[in-house]
């Protein structure tokens, strides 16, 4: 079976649920799942390479449609080789996927897209439609990512953190505010990091004891700084007794996750993405969502101006601004002060959640 073998070539797989996505002759994707966690598809410019995606997902692959024959060309496959048996056909997918897992395993990154302020670390700031390798990163193995407004931080298995794009308010963490077109560290954060967070002018760093940094505009209290209300240049640790075990930010406001489930927001509160139930412009200290109570909350994900949380049962509760539909509520464009269960998922277990932008939410679920 693809799966089996998959697991000989990378014994990393070993005990993961995954899956394989990839593209027709058209180059329409087609995928099985849309766990992003572990999504090896950002490779250099290999035209090959980019027709084949390894993804993570929550099914197994019994019983699951093979995917079809990638060819070395976009043309399609010949009609000789449709005629392969499964186990060639298998064995080319094998090595496709060979070559995107040594891009992987050495942790590369690839960027592309709008690149006004430098975001994409590639030491210029002319746009770029094809994913391109930050070749300063290459002696780095990345770890996390997260993309802001018009930043970007990165974070590798030595430890360290780098940061690049606009800087206007102390975003990038680097002691000063201007704009970096390529990767520079990022000093001050202590411990094993094991997520970063970047909201629209405000950064985060969450380690692997539970502790949060924090660096950036405080305009709206998203740092959980009461004290200040300036930018902060450097990562500062964020006051809060509690381990942390998720962290997001969204345009102006922030929401984490404890290790006994409870979740707290702070920021920005103009549309009710608090979730505190009151109609107050800010929360400047990490406020316990207290509507949430008798629910486990596992996962946190904070948009514009939308929040969305998981509960340990997978159900998905959202608050926030409605506008445009995102908070799937049955009143569509309205804006909820309070989380709710959204019901329009019934029979399924909500596994991940991410805000995409200011408009929408892309949620992955099992049945």
């Amino acid at each position: 079976m693809l799966r089996e073998k998959l697991q000989s070539i990378f014994p990393s797989l070993h005990g993961c649920n995954f899956i394989v996505a990839w593209k027709d002759a058209e180059g329409d994707k087609i995928t099985m799942s849309s766990d992003e966690e572990l999504m090896l598809a950002l490779t250099e410019s290999q035209t090959e390479v980019r027709k084949l995606y390894l993804k993570p997902g929550a099914g197994s692959a019994e019983g699951e449609e093979e995917p079809p024959h990638v060819n070395d060309n976009s043309a399609g496959p010949s009609s000789s080789k449709q005629q392969k048996s499964q186990e060639q056909q298998e064995d080319a997918h094998i090595q496709y996927l060979r070559i995107i897992g040594q891009l992987v395993e050495k942790g590369r990154v690839s960027v592309f897209g709008n690149n006004d302020y430098g975001q994409l670390g590639l030491g210029h700031k002319n746009v770029t439609v094809k994913p391109s390798c930050v070749k300063s990163l290459k002696p780095e193995k990345a770890t996390h990512v997260a993309c802001g407004r018009a930043h970007t931080l990165l974070s590798t298995d030595s430890g360290e953190i780098f940061s690049w794009g606009s800087n206007s308010d102390g975003q990038l963490g680097v002691v000063d505010v201007a704009d970096r077109s390529a990767p520079t560290r990022v000093l001050g954060v202590r411990d094993e990091m094991i997520r970063l967070s970047a909201g629209c002018i405000s950064s985060a760093a969450l380690t692997a004891c539970g502790h949060v940094y924090v660096w950036g505009s405080n305009s709206g209290g998203q740092l959980g700084l009461p004290e200040t209300n300036d930018s902060v240049l450097s990562p500062v640790l964020m006051p809060f007794d509690q381990q942390i075990v998720h962290i997001s930010f969204g345009y102006y406001h922030t929401a984490f996750v404890t290790a006994g489930g409870e979740v707290f927001a702070f920021g920005n509160n103009f549309n009710g993405q608090l979730g505190l139930g009151v109609d107050v412009p800010q929360s400047v200290l990490p406020t316990r969502v207290t509507s949430l109570e008798g629910c486990v909350i596992r996962d946190v994900a904070c948009g514009e101006s939308h929040t969305a949380f998981i509960t340990d049962a997978g159900s998905l509760y959202t608050c926030g601004e409605g506008r445009h539909g995102k908070l799937c509520s049955e009143q569509d464009n309205d804006n909820q002060l309070i989380p709710f269960k959204v019901t329009k998922f019934k029979g399924y277990t909500v596994q991940k959640v991410r805000m995409c932008g200011c408009t929408y939410l892309k949620i992955v679920s099992a049945q």
